[in-house]
C-alpha cells in the first residue's frame, strides 16, 4: 500500500492538477494528502476526484479560514477520524490486518505556532496510539543543521522542540531516498517534508520506503510512502557469529573437523571445500548449543528468579547460594551472547565497550532490516515494483555488463603505447612468493568485524582459528602467486553496493536501484589478504610514478607511500567467454 503527501501550493490551476493526476495514476496511492490547496475543497468538482479514484475524507480545522490540509483516500479503506486540529489530521484504519494510526501534518511556519502541534501529537501518543503510528507531512522545521543547505543556520529552539517531540512520542525519523532536501527556493534547500514512525510501525512492515518524487508545479517535492508485509522471506545465507568463539567447545570443534576433513585438489579448492563443509557443521552446532539467543536470556533470567525466590521462601543455604551463583553466571553469559549477536546484526562499528544497551541495538537492527528490501527499480522512464520483474531486470543488466563483447578486437595498442617501466628486479619483487610471516601479519592486521564474504566467514573466524587453519590459508594464498590462477567465483562478492547513496545510478544502462541502503564492495574474506599484499608490494613501485614527492599511500588506515590506493582492489570478472580476466584497480589522488 502507498501514501502520497504533497504541498501542492495551489490546486486550482491546470498544471498542478495534471501533475497530481499523473502521480496518482503512476503510483496508485491508497491515501493522498494535499496541503496549501489555496481553494476550498468544495470548489473542486467531484468528477475530478472520481477520475483519480480517491475521495475527500477529512480536512483540518482551520477555524475561520479555509482548510489548508486535505485527507483523501480510496472508498474501500474506511478510516475513522480520531481528531482534526489546525495543523494535523489523525485517522485510525485497518491496513493488512493491523490497526494503525495515521497523522497527516501541515505545520505552521513559526516556533510558537508549532507548539500547539507538538502538544497535539503528545496528546495523541498518550491517549490514542496503541500500536503502529505514522506521522508524515510538511513540518516546516528541521531536526538539525544537517537537514538544510544554504541560507541561515536553523533556529536552535525550533530544532530542539522538534527533537523533544520525537523523543517524547517515541518517533523515529524515516530516511527519505532520492532527493535529500524536499523544498527549495533555488538559493536554499531544506528537508521540510518527512515521515516519522514509532517502533510498532517499523516492526509491522517488512518493507517500508519513503521517497521523494519529481518536483513539479510546486516548490515542494511530493513524498511517496510505500509499505507491505512479505508473505515469505528468502532464506538467509550463512553468517559466522563472533559470539561462537566465546563457547569453550568452539575451537576444539573446528580443530577436530579441520584435521579430519580431507579433500583432493588445488590449495584453493581444498580451503573452499573445507569452509563449505564447516558451515553445515556450525549450523547444527549453533542450533544445539545456542539456539534462540533471546530465548536463552529469558530462560536464564527465569532460572535466576526461581533460585532467588527459593532463598527468599525457604531461607539461605549453601546449596541454594550455589544454585543462585550458577544461575547468575548463566544469565550474564546469555546477556553477553545476546549483546554480541546484536552488535553483529546492528552493524555498529564504533560501539566497542560500555554499558549494555540492547534496546538501542534492537532498534538499529530493525532500522537496518527496514532498509534492506529492494522495493522499486527505474529502468529509463519505467518504474518496476513487482519483485519478479525487478529480479529479472537486475540479472539481465549485470549479465550484459559482464558478458564479453565479441566485437572488441585486441590490437596491442596498450603494449605499443605504454612503455615498460618495471625492471626485472621489480618484477621479481612483485611476483615473489609471500612468506608465512607476511601472510600472518596481513591477516592479523585486517578488520575482524567487517562484513563476511560469499563464504559467510568474517575476519573474526580467521583471527580466532588462525592456528588451526593457517596452513591451508597460506597454501591457498601462495598458490595464487605461484600459478596466477584464481578459481571461478572464489573471490565473488556476497553483496555489492558500490555508491554510498540511497539510489544506485548506472549512467551507461540507465539503471536506478532504490534500496535505501548504503555500503561498499565486500569480497570473499580470504581474498582480502591477497589484495593487501599486492597493495603493500605496489607501494614502493608507485612511489616512482608519483609526480609529487609529498603524499602517501593509503592501505585501509595505514600510510605507507605517496598515492592513495584502495585495499580492496582485486576482483576477478568471469565473462561468458572461455577465459576470465584479472582486474587491478588503482585509484590516484593528488
Amino acid at each position: 500500500m502507498k501514501f502520497l503527501y504533497w504541498n501542492a501550493h495551489g490546486i486550482a490551476n491546470d498544471g498542478t492538477r495534471r501533475a497530481l493526476r499523473n502521480m496518482i495514476r503512476l503510483h496508485n496511492p491508497a491515501i493522498v494528502c494535499l496541503s496549501e490547496p489555496f481553494v476550498h475543497l468544495y470548489t473542486i468538482p467531484q468528477a475530478f476526484w472520481r477520475s483519480l479514484g480517491v475521495f475527500p475524507f477529512a480536512t483540518n480545522n482551520h477555524v475561520a479560514q479555509d482548510p489548508n490540509l486535505w485527507f483523501l483516500c480510496h472508498e474501500d479503506l474506511r478510516p475513522q477520524l480520531l481528531c482534526s486540529t489546525d495543523q494535523q489530521i489523525s485517522v485510525s484504519c485497518s491496513i493488512e490486518g493491523s490497526l494503525c494510526v495515521l497523522t497527516a501534518v501541515y505545520a505552521k511556519t513559526t516556533i510558537m505556532g508549532r507548539c500547539s502541534l507538538w502538544n497535539d501529537l503528545d496528546h495523541l501518543h498518550a491517549y490514542s496510539v496503541n500500536g503502529p503510528w505514522l506521522v508524515f507531512g510538511d513540518f516546516n522545521c528541521v531536526l538539525g543543521a544537517h537537514k538544510k543547505r544554504g541560507g541561515r543556520v536553523p533556529n536552535s529552539t525550533s530544532c530542539y522542540d522538534f527533537q523533544r517531540m520525537c523523543t517524547s512520542c517515541n518517533l523515529i525519523d524515516i530516511d527519505t531516498t532520492c532527493l535529500s532536501y524536499t523544498w527549495t527556493n533555488r538559493r536554499t534547500t531544506v528537508r521540510l517534508d518527512r515521515a516519522l514512525g514509532n517502533l510498532d510501525w517499523i516492526n509491522t512492515w517488512s518493507v517500508f520506503e519513503c521517497r521523494t518524487l519529481t518536483r513539479v508545479a510546486s516548490d515542494h517535492c511530493p513524498i511517496l510512502i510505500t509499505y507491505s508485509k512479505l508473505g515469505a522471506m528468502p532464506k538467509t545465507p550463512f553468517r559466522f557469529q563472533s559470539m561462537w568463539v566465546k563457547h569453550p567447545d568452539f575451537l576444539g570443534l573446528v580443530s577436530n573437523f579441520w584435521c579430519q576433513a580431507h579433500f583432493v585438489g588445488c590449495p584453493m579448492f581444498v580451503l573452499s571445500a573445507k569452509l563449505h563443509a564447516l558451515k553445515s557443521l556450525l549450523k547444527d552446532w549453533n542450533f544445539s548449543s545456542f539456539g534462540d539467543v533471546n530465548l536463552q536470556v529469558s530462560n536464564s533470567k527465569a532460572a535466576l528468579d526461581l533460585a532467588q525466590n527459593e532463598i527468599s521462601v525457604f531461607g539461605p543455604s549453601e546449596v541454594r547460594f550455589q544454585r543462585e551463583d550458577a544461575a547468575h553466571s548463566n544469565f550474564q553469559f546469555a546477556l553477553s551472547l545476546q549483546d554480541e549477536f546484536l552488535r553483529n546484526k546492528s552493524l555498529i562499528r564504533w560501539l566497542i565497550e560500555g554499558d549494555r544497551n540492547t534496546s538501542f541495538l534492537h532498534n538499529m537492527v530493525k532500522l537496518h532490516k527496514l532498509k534492506t528490501p529492494l522495493v522499486s527499480l527505474t529502468v529509463g522512464s519505467v518504474v518496476l515494483h513487482d519483485k519478479n520483474l525487478i529480479s529479472a531486470q537486475v540479472v539481465q543488466h549485470f549479465q550484459k555488463a559482464f558478458t564479453k563483447d565479441p566485437a572488441i578486437i585486441h590490437t596491442g595498442l596498450v603494449e605499443e603505447v605504454i612503455p615498460h617501466l618495471v625492471t626485472q628486479d621489480e618484477n621479481l619483487m612483485l611476483s615473489a612468493l609471500p612468506s608465512l610471516d607476511e601472510i600472518t601479519a596481513t591477516v592479523k592486521a585486517m578488520d575482524g568485524f567487517s562484513a563476511p564474504g560469499l563464504d559467510g566467514f568474517s575476519g573474526s573466524f580467521y583471527h580466532y582459528c588462525w592456528d588451526v587453519i593457517s596452513n591451508d590459508v597460506v597454501s591457498a594464498v601462495q598458490s595464487f602467486f605461484q600459478s596466477g590462477f584464481v578459481m571461478p567465483h572464489f573471490n565473488s562478492n556476497l553483496l555489492t553496493i558500490i555508491p554510498k547513496k540511497e539510489v544506485i545510478v548506472d549512467p551507461l544502462g540507465g539503471l536506478f536501484v532504490s534500496s535505501g541502503r548504503s555500503g561498499h564492495v565486500q569480497f570473499l574474506w580470504f581474498w582480502s589478504p591477497v589484495a593487501s599484499l599486492l597493495v603493500c608490494w605496489f607501494a614502493g613501485l608507485l612511489a616512482m610514478c608519483s609526480l609529487y614527492a609529498a603524499g602517501f599511500l593509503l592501505v585501509g588506515a595505514l600510510s605507507v607511500g605517496s598515492t592513495w590506493v584502495s585495499s580492496s582492489v582485486c576482483r576477478q570478472l568471469v565473462s561468458s567467454g572461455n577465459h576470465g580476466c584479472f582486474l587491478l584497480v588503482i585509484e590516484f589522488a593528488v
